[in-house]
C-alpha cells in the first residue's frame, strides 16, 4: 500500500508532465501556423486590428463587401475573425495566408508584429498589406522600331502568357514625331491585337516643358494612332511652379495634363519621376513610376514610396540587372507593374540605352508572374 506521500508525489510528477506537453503541444501549433503563413508568400500580422474590404476596378461586382473589426491576437482564433469577399469564413489557421491573399480586394490596417519575420513586413504606418499571388503585369519601354524583333518577340510571349498584363511604351521619336506613319500604325495594331495595352510617350521636362507643347503631343498621337493612354516622362517628383499659361504648381500642372488626355480618350496615364514623390503626386496618374534606376529596389524603398496605396497604382524598373526570380516576386509584393533588364551591366545609363530591346530573359521574366 502507497502513502499519501507517494500519491501527492504521483500526483505531482504527472503534473508536471502534462504542463511540459501542453507547452510542447503549443509551441509546435504555433510554429506551424507562422510558417505556412510566411512560407507562403503572404504579410500579414497576429495583432489584428481591422480587416475590411477594397474592390479594385479589375475585380467583379459580384464580390461583396465586408468590414470585419477585431483585436484578435491569438493565432489559434483568428481564422474565424477573417472574412473573405466572396463570403466564405476561414476554418483552418494554417490556411490563412493563402485565404488573406486570395482576393486583391483584401487590405489590411494592422499594428507591428513581434513574430519572427513577419515584423519585418509590417510596420505600425502600413496602410495597407500586400495582397496578391503575385498579380501584377509588365510595364515594357518599347523604344525600338516596330521593325525590331523585339517588337515581335514581345507579341510571342504575350500568347505564352495571356493572364499576365503587358503594358508597351512606344517612342517614335522622343515623342510622337513629325507624322503618321503606316509602319507605326500597322505595329501598334499588332500589338494591341495581342491584348498589349499600347501608349504613347511623352516628355515633360520636370514639369517647364509649356503645358501647350505636351498637349500638342498627346493630341498627336490621338490623331494617328489607336492607344490605350500615355506616358508622362520627366515627371517632377517635389513641390514647384509648373509650366502653365497661368500660375500653377506642378501639381495641378500634371493634373492638366492628365484632364486633357481624358479627352481624347486617353483615360490611362503613367507618370515617370523615377523615384519616390511626395505624397501630393500619388493619386494624380493612373500608375506612378516610383524606381528607374541600376540595380533592384530593396522592399523597404518600394514600401515606403507606395505609402501603402493600391499597388497597381505603382511601377519599377531595374536596369543592368540579371533575372533575379526572387527579387522579382518580392517586387510583386509592393508594385502593379514591373521590368527589369540585363541591357547596360556595369554601364551608366548616361552612356548606355537599356531600352534598345528586350532582356535577353524577357520570356522568363513575364513567365514567372503568371503564377
Amino acid at each position: 500500500m502507497r502513502s499519501q506521500n507517494d500519491d501527492r508525489s504521483a500526483a505531482t510528477y504527472f503534473g508536471i508532465i502534462m504542463v511540459i506537453a501542453i507547452i510542447v503541444i503549443a509551441f509546435f501549433s504555433y510554429s506551424e501556423f507562422f510558417s505556412a503563413g510566411i512560407a507562403g508568400g503572404s504579410e500579414f500580422t497576429v495583432s489584428v486590428k481591422t480587416y475590411y474590404s477594397e474592390i479594385p476596378a479589375t475585380t467583379p461586382s459580384s464580390l461583396a463587401t465586408t468590414a470585419i473589426n477585431s483585436t484578435t491576437t491569438q493565432s489559434a482564433n483568428i481564422a474565424a475573425e477573417i472574412s473573405i469577399n466572396n463570403g466564405s469564413t476561414t476554418t483552418s489557421s494554417e490556411n490563412i495566408a493563402n485565404h488573406v491573399s486570395s482576393s486583391n480586394a483584401v487590405v489590411v490596417y494592422s499594428t507591428k508584429s513581434s513574430v519572427g519575420n513577419v515584423s519585418g513586413h509590417v510596420s505600425d504606418t502600413t496602410k495597407t498589406a500586400p495582397t496578391s499571388n503575385i498579380s501584377a503585369g509588365v510595364i515594357v519601354p518599347l523604344y525600338t522600331q516596330p521593325s525590331d524583333s523585339s517588337w515581335s518577340e514581345l507579341i510571342t510571349t504575350k500568347n505564352d502568357n495571356p493572364s499576365v498584363p503587358i503594358v508597351a511604351i512606344i517612342n517614335p521619336d522622343s515623342g510622337p514625331g513629325s507624322g503618321a506613319s503606316d509602319q507605326w500604325a500597322n505595329g501598334i495594331d499588332e500589338l494591341r491585337s495581342a491584348g498589349i495595352t499600347v501608349i504613347g510617350y511623352v516628355p515633360t521636362g520636370y514639369g517647364t516643358d509649356p503645358l501647350s507643347t505636351v498637349e500638342s503631343q498627346v493630341q498627336d498621337y490621338s490623331s494617328w494612332y489607336r492607344l490605350s493612354g500615355i506616358f508622362f516622362d520627366e515627371m517632377a517628383n517635389d513641390n514647384g511652379t509648373g509650366n502653365c499659361p497661368w500660375t500653377c504648381t506642378v501639381q495641378q500642372y500634371y493634373q492638366d495634363l492628365v484632364s486633357y488626355s481624358s479627352t481624347v480618350g486617353y483615360n490611362f496615364t503613367v507618370g515617370n519621376p523615377g523615384m519616390s514623390t511626395d505624397p501630393s503626386f500619388h493619386g494624380i496618374m493612373s500608375v506612378l513610376l516610383i524606381y528607374e534606376n541600376s540595380g533592384s529596389p530593396s522592399s523597404y524603398a518600394l514600401k515606403s514610396a507606395t505609402m501603402g496605396y493600391d499597388k497597381s497604382r505603382y511601377a519599377s524598373i531595374s536596369i543592368g540587372v540579371g533575372l533575379n526570380s526572387t527579387a522579382e516576386i518580392s517586387s510583386a509584393s509592393y508594385v502593379g507593374w514591373i521590368y527589369m533588364t540585363n541591357a547596360c551591366t556595369g554601364r551608366s545609363v548616361s552612356v548606355c540605352n537599356p531600352y534598345n530591346g528586350l532582356p535577353s530573359y524577357f520570356s522568363e521574366l513575364v513567365s514567372n508572374l503568371a503564377g
